[in-house]
């Protein structure tokens, strides 16, 4: 995957305000947040349905749906989702 920009830690992809949790924006009306939601999501249903298939198990914990996981393990896949999309512009 070639990265074809960074964004400064600290400034918002919208660039209508600042980010406020180590460098990802956390406002949840925010696009670059809605977009890593999603594809934290997205991460998470998928990294669960194909694990089996590499010969891993997952923690009990974390094998439920998104909904179900606990916040702090929701808010974790958003931040590193939106901070890998924002560096790689995926």
């Amino acid at each position: 995957m070639k990265i074809t920009r960074l964004i400064p830690l600290g400034v918002c992809g919208n660039g209508d305000h600042a980010c406020t949790l180590r460098g990802f924006c956390v406002n949840p009306n925010c696009t670059d947040w809605q977009e890593a939601l999603t594809l934290a999501k997205l991460f998470h249903e998928t990294y669960e349905r194909l694990a089996p298939e590499y010969g891993y198990e997952t923690r009990v914990e974390s094998r439920v749906p998104w909904h179900e996981l606990p916040s702090g393990n929701q808010q974790l896949m958003i931040a590193v989702c939106g901070t890998i999309r924002r560096c790689a512009k995926v």
